[in-house]
């Protein structure tokens, strides 16, 4: 399989958008964005992956769904950022029945809403449906605490705001997460504690799984594009290998950034080219305080 690596140029700290250059994985040509989304219009579900407090790379979504609106296919958008039970909400504010500060409040926001309010805006002017695909955090919540076995005894209501079958595999995802974690802590956590957090990892993974699956399902002409964390989606693991177990078949594009100082002296190593389909390479950023 190609893998695609486009390089972002950056000038004075911004980036230079979809006018710049990019470069394709063998180094022999330059392509510019328009060729990036004409090579993802061969796909059935497109994941984008993403640092979430990257500016510059939520800018770059929103150009590129300028341009792959204008494929042959009809556009779908799905997001990790809002849950199963804020779907009413979502499709409220793309009515306009709702103005966006009504869109915030009601559908718990992530506190870097207005990165994502172009993208919905996107959707809401071009009559595109966009998803509500992930589980309600407040289950994810309890499942860190108290692990998966009341899920099934929740009201049937709020059974179905998470996936019918949920999987914990014991696999490189588990142990990528397990290292992250040990990571971010600063310490070794207690194994009960991991286990934990895994299964509410993998209920994340699940449910956004399930509400793709059944949105091809439902209008398999579409081309979705979904927008989560780059960890839910790297290495084709986690939420993709989940859809890609409902729907071996389905054509999947993984897009996946990947951050270095210096990218004349940085290389790619075999670890960075499983990433994806599609690899970003990008200079870090600075997080706004």
């Amino acid at each position: 399989m190609k893998v695609w690596i486009l390089v972002i140029i950056m000038i004075l700290g911004g980036v230079v958008s979809a006018k710049t250059q990019f470069v394709i994985s063998d180094g022999m040509k330059s392509v510019d964005l328009k060729d990036f989304a004409r090579d993802l219009q061969s796909y059935d579900l497109i994941f984008f992956g993403e640092d979430h407090l990257d500016k510059d790379l939520h800018d770059l979504q929103a150009e590129l769904l300028g341009l792959l609106i204008e494929g042959s296919r009809p556009l779908s958008l799905s997001f990790e950022m809002w849950e199963r039970d804020t779907q009413e909400v979502l499709d409220q504010y793309l009515a306009g029945k709702i103005d966006a500060e009504a869109f915030k409040e009601k559908s718990r926001a992530w506190t870097n809403f207005d990165d994502y309010l172009p993208l919905v805006d996107f959707a809401a002017r071009h009559g595109l449906p966009a998803l509500a695909a992930n589980v309600p955090r407040v289950i994810a919540s309890r499942v860190a605490r108290e692990g998966l076995d009341f899920i099934d005894a929740l009201p049937s209501v709020e059974r179905a705001w998470a996936a019918r079958q949920i999987t914990t595999p014991d696999d490189a995802y588990k142990a990528n997460f397990y290292a992250q974690m040990q990571e971010m802590g600063g310490h070794a956590m207690p194994e009960a504690s991991l286990w934990r957090y895994y299964q509410s990892q993998c209920l994340k993974d699940d449910t956004m799984a399930e509400s793709i699956v059944k949105a091809i399902v439902a209008n398999p002409e579409a081309l979705v594009i979904h927008f989560n964390g780059y960890f839910h989606s790297n290495s084709y693991l986690g939420t993709v290998s989940r859809v890609m177990q409902a729907l071996p078949r389905l054509r999947i594009a993984v897009i996946s950034p990947v951050y270095a100082e210096d990218w004349d002296q940085a290389e790619l190593t075999k670890e960075h080219y499983g990433l994806g389909s599609h690899l970003l390479l990008l200079n870090p950023y600075e997080e706004e305080s």
